[in-house]
């Protein structure tokens, strides 16, 4: 449940090609740490496989972690004196992001997103995420929002995409936006449909 998208009611005020993941901490702490911890292991293996000496002591430092994120995809962007890190993901084809993400001001710092993990939508039941929503048709949407705002281009569509450069684009026309949770609806030949209650909200 401390996964649940929140429900709220907004307005789409941004849209953000090539972002890039500032990446909350308990997200760091209890995934991607020791995600990283698992891969220096392994390299570790790998090369004492190959006859070569290991420091064991050395391999689960902070700045061995630091080194692992600043060489796979990430930046850290501050480390304190008490090894506590702050690190962003950045633009690019494995960044959990996507190509492209929606900022609605909202209380819990969540917002809808493209995702390299495309398979995810073959499953009935997606609450794959930490809060945010991932968007199944994500560039098109994007098209939309801004065409509708007359805030885009053929040529500035084309370069946000061929780059990997963060381009951040305000909608001068905010589009609402309202989260809600729903267990059944009726569809075009009234009959009803109900849905599994993923967050148990529903005691019906």
């Amino acid at each position: 449940m401390r996964n649940a998208t929140p429900l709220l009611s907004s307005a789409i005020r941004k849209v953000i090609y090539n972002p890039y993941w500032n990446i909350p901490e308990r997200i760091l702490l209890e995934e991607l740490v020791p995600e990283a911890h698992r891969a220096i292991k392994k390299a570790a293996d790998e090369r004492e496989a190959l006859g070569e000496e290991v420091d064991r002591e050395e391999l689960l430092t902070t700045e061995a972690v630091v080194e692992y994120f600043n060489s796979n995809g990430y930046e850290v962007l501050n480390q304190t004196k008490s090894g506590r890190l702050w690190v962003r993901q950045l633009p690019g084809p494995t960044n959990a992001l996507g190509k492209v993400k929606f900022i609605f001001p909202n209380p819990h710092s969540v917002f809808m997103h493209d995702t390299p993990s495309k398979g995810k939508f073959r499953f009935p039941r997606r609450a794959f995420s930490h809060g945010c929503m991932r968007v199944h048709e994500p560039l098109e949407f994007a098209r939309t929002l801004l065409e509708r705002d007359g805030s885009w281009s053929k040529y500035r569509a084309r370069k946000g995409l061929r780059t990997l450069k963060q381009l951040v684009i305000p909608l001068e026309s905010p589009v609402p936006l309202v989260v809600d949770y729903i267990t059944n609806h009726v569809d075009e030949g009234d009959r009803v449909h109900w849905l599994h209650d993923v967050y148990g909200y529903d005691p019906s």
